[in-house]
């Protein structure tokens, strides 16, 4: 079934002339001819508003699985840069020299045992209180996550395997066999009762006919 959208507005009765097309009047209903110009306007209309309907499904789909793999592989840190110190603090004279371009924290020379003991005894302290918050801190359980991840997977798009049908019905009827072949085919693997869609196998071969391949 066609839905009305912005750019595709057509009344009831047009609605119901591009429903009962399909692969049953090729060869009956030539588009071509001068009498059915308005017709495949019509068509041609309707093929442009599916096709460009499927391109969007795809393309947000993509993005969709795009998401999820960025967020299941997050891009790692770039790693610290590490400074080798190999020059002498001292020189032959014994008076200690400081290389200037050096960090703060490395260009300092006294204090070293002291800044080490200190900052020993602040981790200590930071971790025990960093255990007692920990204590005091109810454990959350994963009701938002799974929230959240419930959330992600209404965004997946399905596009209902009878669009790609129609679709090659119509591209069938303008004669555009190897779109219509596309088409065809992609409802063949969508669909797994396809062979009880008669419009669909006689419509599929049809286009193998006009490619002379007689076998699947």
């Amino acid at each position: 079934m066609i839905l009305e959208s912005g750019e595709f507005s057509v009344s009831t009765q047009e609605l119901q002339a591009l429903a009962s097309l399909d692969s049953r009047q090729y060869g009956f209903l030539k588009l071509s001819a001068p009498e059915n110009l308005k017709k495949k306007a019509l068509v041609l209309k309707a093929v442009k508003y599916l096709e460009r309907m499927l391109i969007q499904a795809y393309n947000q789909k993509k993005a969709h699985d795009d998401e999820d793999k960025t967020k299941e592989n997050p891009p790692e840190a770039p790693s610290c840069v590490k400074i080798k110190q190999e020059t002498p603090l001292c020189d032959d004279a014994g008076v200690t020299t400081i290389d200037e371009s050096l960090p703060a924290e490395i260009m300092s020379t006294e204090g070293t045992e002291e800044s080490k003991n200190t900052s020993t005894a602040a981790g200590d302290e930071i971790k025990m209180e960093s255990d007692e918050s920990a204590k005091d801190t109810p454990a959350t359980d994963g009701s938002a996550e799974e929230e959240k991840r419930t959330s992600d997977e209404d965004k997946d798009i399905s596009i209902d395997p009878k669009t790609y049908c129609k679709l090659g019905h119509f591209h069938l009827l303008l004669e555009d066999y190897e779109k219509a072949l596309s088409a065809y085919q992609k409802y063949f693997a969508l669909k797994q009762d396809h062979w009880r869609d008669a419009p669909f196998m006689y419509g599929l071969g049809l286009v193998y006919f006009h490619y002379n391949a007689f076998r699947w």
